[in-house]
């Protein structure tokens, strides 16, 4: 089976984003997508890379759910604030959620289920506007 990579090459999402029920997408590689107006959901892939470099600002939910492969966030490391929820969940093979640029998100913040993590950084991160959740890892 061959494996898909999904790429993209913009500066800015006006509206929402999603990579969903792909089975064969393995790679997420979009280095100058800078920020996302609405919503991004990845979910239910088999990622083994996700490189979203330049992402600094999501104005609604940022989703990463049930990517059963994904080791790391490594790929979003220059996120700053993300508008709504940001939720990382039931993702199998994540060990680390280092998150090391983000510094507020306006209303909850998850970590939920994913089985196989060890480590969560946030080192920047000075605002959450009604929760921090980390449940059942």
């Amino acid at each position: 089976m061959t494996r898909c990579t999904w790429l993209l090459v913009v500066s800015l999402a006006l509206f929402g984003c999603s990579a969903e029920e792909n089975d064969d997408l393995s790679s997420i590689h979009a280095p100058s997508l800078a920020s996302v107006g609405d919503t991004l959901e990845i979910s239910n892939n088999l990622l083994t890379d996700l490189d979203i470099g330049a992402l600094e600002a999501v104005e609604e939910r940022l989703t990463i759910e049930g990517n059963a492969a994904l080791p790391s966030l490594a790929g979003l490391a220059s996120l700053t604030t993300v508008g709504d929820n940001l939720e990382v969940k039931s993702n199998a093979a994540l060990v680390t959620a280092e998150l090391p640029a983000l510094t507020s998100a306006l209303f909850n913040v998850g970590f939920t289920g994913n089985d196989a993590l060890t480590s969560i950084g946030l080192p920047s991160l000075v605002e959450i506007g009604s929760s921090l959740g980390i449940t059942g890892n």
